[in-house]
Formats: C-alpha cells, structure tokens, sequence
C-alpha cells in the first residue's frame, strides 16, 4: 500500500520536471498553472488506481486473473 504523502510527492516531482520542459515552450506563469492543475489530476488518478484490483498481484493470494 502507498502513503498518501508518497503519492504526492511522486505526483509533485514529476510535474516539477514537466513545468520546466512546458515553461521552455509556454513561459513561467503559464507553466506553473497548467502543472498545479495537473498536479492535482495526477494526484487524484493515482489515487484511484491504486483501488483497482485488475492486474496486481497480491503476496499471499491464491486468485488467479
């Protein structure tokens, strides 16, 4: 199971990198606020596939997919 401070910091780390490539093309501010709405996607979406059950493998369980 993930934390959700994991998730985030996950989530923030990689748009950090991705504002910097977009602010290349966009400028700072743009940037900036495409990625903390992005972010925030992100965030939420990782959220929710980790209630997904298709195609894990959990240690311990017999039920095949």
């Amino acid at each position: 199971m993930e934390t959700h401070q994991r998730t985030l910091a996950r989530a923030v780390s990689y748009r950090i990198i991705a504002c910097l490539i977009t602010a290349l093309f966009t400028g700072l501010g743009t940037a900036i606020a495409i990625h903390v709405l992005l972010t925030l996607v992100h965030y939420v979406h990782e959220r929710v596939w980790l209630k997904v059950k298709w195609g894990t493998q959990w240690q311990g369980s017999d039920q095949k997919d």
